[in-house]
C-alpha cells in the first residue's frame, strides 16, 4: 500500500513515498551509487536490470567522478527522461552525512540544469560505513532543503521513495523537520 508524506519547500513540493521504486515515473531518477559509477550491486544493479545495460556503458564512460557529484544518462527501458548517478561514496563504500548533502544538492542542480520538473530520488539502503539509514536520509533532505531554498528553476516536485517501512518513516520524520526550519527561517 502506498503511503505519502508530502510538504512544500522553498516552492518545490517534496514528497516522502512508501512504494516500489521502479513503479514510478518522472523525468527523471536519483540513485546512489559509488563514484565509479558502477552498477553491480544493490540499487544501481536494480536499475540496470530494469532499465538495460546501455544505462551502465553510458555511467562507465563518465567514471570515475569526485564523491558527491552527480552525473546524468539515458534511463534506458525506464519511465523516465534521464537517469542521475549520484556518487553518495567512494569504491571503499566511504562516506559521511556531509558528503550525503552535496550529493544531493549536485543531484537537483543537474535536473535544473536540464529543465527537468519531476524527480523521483532513491535514497541509500540500509547503514553504509557506519551512517544509519536515519543519518542518510538527514542528510538527503538537507541538501533537497537547501537547494530548494537556494534555487529557482524548473523543478516542481521531488519524491523520496522507498518500499522499506523504516526507511519510509525516517523520510517521513526528516521531511517534516526540513518543514519545520524553513517555517523558522
Amino acid at each position: 500500500m502506498e503511503r505519502v508524506w508530502q510538504r512544500d519547500l522553498g516552492g518545490i513540493t517534496v514528497r516522502a513515498v512508501k512504494a516500489d521504486p521502479m513503479g514510478r515515473s518522472g523525468d527523471a531518477l536519483v540513485i546512489p551509487t559509488c563514484n565509479l559509477l558502477k552498477m553491480d550491486a544493490g540499487i544501481p544493479a536494480a536499475v540496470r536490470d530494469a532499465g538495460g545495460e546501455e544505462i551502465e556503458r553510458e555511467a562507465g564512460d563518465l567514471a570515475p567522478v569526485a564523491v558527491g557529484a552527480a552525473v546524468v544518462t539515458g534511463a534506458g527501458r525506464l519511465p523516465y527522461r534521464a537517469l542521475v548517478h549520484a556518487a553518495a561514496f567512494g569504491a571503499d563504500g566511504h562516506t559521511s552525512e556531509d558528503r550525503l548533502r552535496v550529493c544531493a544538492f549536485n543531484a537537483l542542480k543537474r535536473c535544473c540544469d536540464r529543465g527537468l520538473s519531476s524527480v523521483v530520488v532513491i535514497p541509500p539502503s540500509g547503514t553504509i560505513s557506519g551512517i544509519s539509514a536515519a543519518s542518510c536520509c538527514r542528510a538527503l533532505l538537507r541538501g533537497i532543503r537547501d537547494y530548494c531554498l537556494s534555487h529557482r528553476c524548473s523543478l516542481r516536485q521531488v519524491e523520496l521513495i522507498s518500499d522499506d517501512d523504516n526507511v519510509y518513516r525516517d523520510l517521513a520524520a526528516c521531511l517534516e523537520r526540513a518543514s519545520r526550519e524553513e517555517d523558522e527561517d
